[in-house]
């Protein structure tokens, strides 16, 4: 918590605990329930060994169209807390975008993603809209919803990581927190400043 309240600059603040998976509920329906009109938002994801995620600078703000996506500005930045560096690393932001799924969820996509430019960097619920649909026609699953996808479901890329990185990378060179590029998380918990 004193590495990313100094990170974004919060003073005298602190953190508080708004959303957890393994205590709230894992499905995008839980998270939204949860984490609300909440502004100033830290990701993070606990994969294995691995403590990293994003924060940005806003909310989560829905689109009008209950199934569609909402892309919109604001400050961005990633860090790692374990697992990637000798010590809590942020990785350098700036404007970012956020990219949120309707309350339906979106057929073309993740249910959240947090880029830095307009890569994403870190999705959320990434097995989407499009899984679950493809599982109700397959009929292994009908009774699913793009809500009830699983939040810890993640991919995450980073290119130009700080020097020091000692964690997985991709053929590309590119840093893979979570261990692989796609990979279920153990834990997904949202901070608000406050």
């Amino acid at each position: 918590e004193m590495f990313i309240t100094k990170w974004a600059n919060a003073g005298n603040k602190s953190l508080r605990l708004i959303y957890q998976s393994t205590r709230d509920g894992p499905s995008y329906g839980d998270f939204l329930r949860c984490v609300g009109d909440a502004s100033g938002l830290v990701f993070v994801v606990i994969k294995d060994k691995y403590v990293f995620g994003a924060f940005i600078s806003t909310s989560i703000q829905l689109p009008d169209d209950l199934a569609g996506d909402n892309r919109y500005e604001c400050d961005v930045w990633h860090f790692s807390l374990a697992g990637h560096f000798d010590k809590p690393t942020k990785i350098e932001g700036g404007k970012g975008f956020v990219c949120v799924a309707g309350r339906e969820g979106s057929v073309n996509g993740p249910m959240l993603w947090i880029s830095l430019g307009f890569i994403p960097c870190l999705e959320l619920g990434s097995e989407g809209g499009s899984w679950v649909i493809a599982q109700r026609k397959a009929k292994l699953q009908p009774w699913l919803q793009p809500r009830d996808v699983d939040m810890r479901s993640c991919r995450q890329v980073i290119t130009g990581v700080p020097e020091g990185y000692v964690g997985v990378r991709d053929e590309y060179g590119d840093a893979l927190f979570g261990g692989s590029e796609y990979f279920m998380a153990d834990e997904v918990e949202v901070l608000t400043v406050v």
